[in-house]
């Protein structure tokens, strides 16, 4: 009997999820194609037409809100139901680009791929940067939408090979491995290495509890040349991503600026999130919130970089490590609490990990007070006033076994609110 009744509410809590994507969303994808311009002064926001990609492969529960704050978030509002529908947050290297000192005069320009659920009634789109951790609006249109006024991009000869299959497929998390500058005849290459990727994320605690809520994808993408761009070097090629090196003057930094092409050979495999795999042995690498990780497969740590980069890219995860030409160290706002899990300014250290302190921890604390790697508040950007939770962990440090415990914490809980109803 009491197995019974325990089979009826979890039969009845999946009929109330469903409802709740139903009620307001047809199974279908759509995707906005933004362009970010400007600098420090303004922000000119650009939406090329609408495409429409097939099935929604995105999160169906928790739609209404976000967890984590992000640098920006797309809310979509129902005009009829008069409510916010769905919300993403994300980041964008424009954003970081606004942080540096060229942006008080230089323009700069991103691409930037957002997709929401096709709404089944008339809806707004309204995109939002936070200043100081509070919205500002940046772009809004009502839009009254039919299938007919939509650009389909097909990409059925798309070639991927599924690495691994989640057994929870109500409101999986769906993980696409994309090979960057990989020939055909370099395929078998790119293959090893997206199986690296998926052993060394499951390898870590937070991903490796939960595996049944993962699909993961091989996207077997052919570049007509090998390697990976470095304009400091005068090397320019082509590849899928049309990624490179040298990002901002940071040789290590690698990204991406063309989004559009990336996610055009994504179409018709719908992913939650991206992890580039680049075919060179120069290490570097990027991770952005909610766009995508971008690594080299220079083999002596990819293992450690590639969750690194998705710590970034798939948590919002901050660095807590600290270089003395780091492009980023000493931009990060010490008058607000960083909206990162893992760093604080101690502004608001409330909202972070304080709870998880031991009470004869001191704040902020010295790293050789305790021989064991215990939660603290340790000094994380030199001098720079940016605390973060253990001297230990995979955003620190290569050599680390696992994400420390605020980052494992931050990983599950993020894990849960995209497959599970709040």
């Amino acid at each position: 009997m009491k197995f019974i009744s325990t089979l009826l509410t979890l039969l009845f809590s999946f009929i109330l999820q469903a409802q709740s994507f139903e009620t307001y969303f047809k199974d279908e994808t759509i995707r906005l194609d933004f362009v970010f311009q400007g600098n420090k002064n303004q922000t000119k926001t650009i939406l090329n037409p609408l495409v429409s990609t097939g099935k929604w492969y995105g999160r169906k529960v928790n739609l209404d809100k976000n967890l984590l704050q992000g640098d920006a978030e797309i809310v979509v509002y129902g005009l009829k139901s008069k409510k916010v529908i769905y919300t993403q947050s994300f980041s964008s290297l424009y954003f970081e680009w606004l942080t540096q000192k060229s942006a008080n005069q230089e323009i700069f320009t991103q691409e930037q791929v957002l997709y929401i659920p096709f709404p089944k009634e008339k809806f707004k789109v309204v995109l939002n940067k936070f200043e100081k951790n509070k919205p500002v609006k940046i772009y809004e249109q009502t839009f009254d939408l039919s299938n007919k006024n939509l650009i389909k991009v097909d990409n059925s000869e798309i070639k991927f090979k599924e690495l691994h299959k989640a057994t929870e497929t109500y409101s999986p998390i769906n993980v696409a491995i994309v090979a960057e500058g990989f020939t055909k005849e370099e395929m078998p290459i790119f293959e090893k290495y997206a199986q690296k990727t998926l052993n060394s994320l499951f390898n870590h605690k937070a991903f490796k509890n939960h595996t049944d809520k993962f699909n993961i994808y091989a996207v077997l993408a052919e570049s007509k040349d090998s390697g990976v761009s470095s304009p400091s070097k005068n090397k320019n090629i082509n590849t899928v991503a049309q990624s490179n090196f040298d990002t901002f003057g940071y040789e290590r930094y690698l990204t991406t600026s063309k989004i559009f092409k990336l996610h055009n050979e994504l179409a018709g495999l719908s992913a939650d999130h991206i992890i580039i795999i680049a075919n060179t042995n120069v290490y570097g690498g990027g991770g952005i919130y909610n766009a995508y990780t971008l690594t080299s497969i220079y083999d002596q740590t990819f293992h450690a970089v590639v969750v690194h980069e998705f710590g970034h890219s798939f948590a919002g995860l901050a660095d807590e490590y600290f270089y003395e030409d780091d492009i980023f160290s000493n931009t990060i706002p010490l008058d607000i609490e960083p909206w990162n899990k893992n760093n604080t300014t101690l502004v608001n250290f409330d909202s972070k990990w304080k709870n998880k302190l031991a009470n004869d921890t001191p704040i902020p604390t010295d790293a050789t007070l305790f021989k064991d790697d215990r939660v603290g508040v340790y000094e994380g950007i030199k001098n720079g006033k940016v605390y973060i939770p253990h001297q230990n962990c995979r955003m620190h440090t290569n050599e680390a076994h696992d994400f420390c415990s605020v980052c494992t914490d931050a990983i599950e809980e993020l894990i849960l609110f995209y497959t599970k109803q709040k």
